[in-house]
């Protein structure tokens, strides 16, 4: 799951999905919780595809 809001992110790992925060500036709110913490964060489109991408060359490997 991929969104630019922690709202977002707290959706997908309620979903039980790895997420992914595009921290581009829309997130205004910060709120913390255990449901709210991404897998991992990125600036752009693009590098999370290049960090998804990555990840399953990582999990194939194993």
């Amino acid at each position: 799951m991929i969104g630019d809001i922690l709202n977002d992110v707290e959706a997908g790992n309620r979903a039980g999905c790895r997420t992914v925060l595009l921290n581009n500036g829309n997130e205004t709110e910060w709120l913390p919780g255990k449901d709210r913490i991404p897998t991992l964060t990125c600036s752009s489109i693009d590098e999370a595809a290049g960090m998804i991408l990555n990840q399953k060359y990582e999990l194939a490997k194993l």
